[in-house]
């Protein structure tokens, strides 16, 4: 789940050879424009974007829609009735490719890494606040 507005989140991500990234525009406070930029950037890093929008306005399912997040496109066709279910637009929608095997080597290292993250994130958290709000006032 990214709710961080950076760029650099999604790019670790990709790297870390996610298959998806899960943009939370409920839980975040960052713009529409800002998760369309955070779309974009998995788009460019071959991950699949999706956005969790705050409620179940459909202005704003259309907007997530308009950013070319997949997952709010899925849901969207559920809530209008173009499918049954999530899953029956998962299966009408999404084709495998191939089955990943889960690597518990891999998944040691990425457990390492998470640690790090978090300790990281949470010594930082309040300076990604204090960045946002210079940004913003350089804007005006």
């Amino acid at each position: 789940m990214c709710s961080s507005s950076y760029v650099k989140t999604v790019e670790i991500l990709a790297h870390a050879r996610f298959d998806f990234v899960i943009i939370d525009t409920e839980h975040a406070s960052f713009s529409m424009e800002t998760a369309e930029t955070l779309v974009r950037a998995a788009h460019l890093h071959d991950i699949c974007p999706v956005i969790r929008v705050t409620d179940n306005d459909p202005s704003k399912i259309m907007r997530a829609l308009d950013t070319g997040a997949y997952g709010a496109a899925i849901l969207a066709g559920v809530g209008i009735g173009i499918f049954s279910s999530i899953q029956a637009a998962g299966k009408n929608i999404v084709k495998e490719i191939h089955t990943i095997i889960p690597d518990h080597d891999r998944h040691r290292k990425y457990e390492g890494y998470y640690s790090i993250f978090n300790n990281l994130y949470n010594l930082l958290s309040q300076q990604f606040v204090l960045i946002d709000r210079v940004t913003e006032m350089n804007m005006i």
